[in-house]
């Protein structure tokens, strides 16, 4: 039997287990900001990864947890791993969209985005053990614990880590064909805040209406999106007034900004930046801030890293085809710091974000070998 089919074999093997463990993760409902879900699944993680030889420290923060597992070898080189606790699903979800195995597909909140992605980092490393494999200086595995709001508490976290690492791997969902991610666009949050003048609603012509100047705003965003270059501007939360007979002096939208180019989110900025310095309705004021989260593009490092893990799915006679995305990941914080990474090494798993998430139970042993000899070759 040859090494690659007696590791194939050993991750088929593990199927069963990885579901039960993914079944327990998510199980607990960890939505970010709930602090007692999110610490309870790291107290569960420091036990498992402590289990596999690793020294593991949890970083409390205000609304939830970091945590860091290190696992030392006797070879030379430093590698990453990064995967997140959080979900987007706030605690009750789980009543209505309960964990479960349907037609072939794992299904529950955040099974794949990015619990699947825990799960297999923590499998690979077992196998790693079992092979008595250590030809490594540091393998740091990063558990997130506010990936889904911006990484605001764990982004200088993450960025020192991987400085001080050869290469860095994100366990977030792959694609079909085992789709590896090797770029993503950058993203935007914007807040736009209106200022107007209130009265009553029979008396208008005295007052500023926010909200009327908000749709202006709204209106004249939407034309800098350009499908050509990736780049979408999108409104997506509004608030203004209180009640239906007076007229509002405030409104605040939240506003989406996706790019793949940097020049195209300066353009986007500075467009905006002229709309709100230009109100349409005399006696209100705009205010535009964004906060920007860098793209991560394609790049000569990351293309190099899928050819390496191409040719290894080709020792279990499967294609591996990567792919770029226009949603971010801490890969996008990464990338600018130098460090080569690849993000997209969890198994196959779509619909992220929504109550249909789910991932695909025949794709896990495959890329459980894929993620294990990929550390091994890397």
């Amino acid at each position: 039997m040859t090494k690659a089919l007696h590791l194939y074999q050993k991750c088929r093997s593990l199927t069963d287990k990885i579901l039960s463990d993914l079944k327990a993760l998510v199980e607990i409902e960890t939505p970010t900001g709930h602090t007692e879900g999110i610490l309870r699944e790291q107290e569960i993680l420091k036990t498992w990864f402590e289990e596999i030889g690793a020294s593991v420290q949890i970083l409390p923060f205000d609304g939830g947890a970091n945590l860091i597992a290190t696992l030392r070898g006797t070879g030379t080189k430093k590698l990453m791993l990064l995967a997140h606790a959080d979900t987007v699903f706030e605690v009750g979800t789980l009543s209505r969209n309960p964990y479960r195995i349907e037609d072939g597909q794992v299904r529950g909140p955040g099974c794949i985005d990015c619990k699947g992605g825990i799960i297999l980092g923590i499998y690979a490393l077992k196998l790693l053990k079992e092979e008595n494999y250590t030809d490594y200086d540091t393998i740091t595995f990063v558990v997130n614990g506010d990936e889904e709001t911006g990484s605001d508490a764990s982004r200088d976290l993450i960025v020192s880590i991987a400085k001080q690492h050869d290469a860095a791997i994100v366990l977030e969902a792959s694609k079909q064909n085992h789709g590896a991610c090797v770029s993503r666009g950058g993203m935007g949050q914007a807040t736009i805040t209106v200022h107007g003048v209130a009265c009553h609603a029979c008396r208008y012509e005295k007052g500023a209406n926010a909200l009327e100047e908000m749709a202006h705003q709204i209106l004249q965003l939407r034309t800098l999106s350009d499908p050509s270059r990736k780049t979408s501007v999108s409104c997506t939360v509004c608030q203004a007034g209180e009640v239906a007979n007076a007229i509002p002096d405030l409104a605040v939208c939240k506003v989406d900004v996706r790019y793949q180019e940097q020049a195209e989110y300066d353009r986007v900025v500075q467009e905006a930046r002229k709309f709100a310095a230009q109100p349409l309705v005399p006696g209100t004021t705009v205010h535009f801030q964004i906060k920007a989260h860098p793209a991560f593009p394609e790049n000569p490092a990351t293309e190099a890293m899928a050819a390496k893990l191409k040719s290894i799915y080709t020792e279990i006679h499967e294609p591996m085809e990567p792919v770029t995305s226009p949603g971010i990941s801490d890969a996008n914080y990464i990338y600018p710091v130098g460090t080569p990474v690849i993000d997209g090494l969890s198994f196959v798993g779509i619909n992220s974000h929504s109550v249909t998430e789910q991932g695909e139970v025949a794709s896990i042993p495959s890329h459980l070998y894929g993620l294990t000899r990929f550390l091994q070759e890397l």
